[in-house]
């Protein structure tokens, strides 16, 4: 905008938001997904989602590295975090 004031150049369209649909991880392997034309749960809802969310990064690198990580965990039945709920020495002990 402040480039195109300082050369008298019209300005732009107001923005108008347009909603596009909504799609949402819930659990392992399930997702939701609502386009208003189209509503889907489950498996199949979660294969979208994940084409969906590989496509809107940025870079084939970043696309790639996701995707191959992501096909790692799904073979390997592998969660995607690990979490330490014990200090070490407590592990120790038991």
């Amino acid at each position: 905008m402040i480039r195109r004031r300082l050369f008298a150049k019209p300005e732009p369209q107001p923005f108008r938001y347009r909603h596009e649909g909504s799609l949402a991880q819930i659990g392992k392997r399930k997702a939701v997904i609502d386009f208003g034309w189209l509503k889907l749960r489950g498996t199949i809802a979660w294969w979208l989602w994940g084409i969906a969310h590989i496509y809107f990064l940025v870079g084939v690198r970043s696309r790639l590295s996701v995707a191959l990580n992501w096909l790692w965990v799904y073979t390997r039945n592998q969660r995607s975090a690990r979490l330490i709920t014990r200090a070490e020495h407590e592990q120790a002990v038991d």
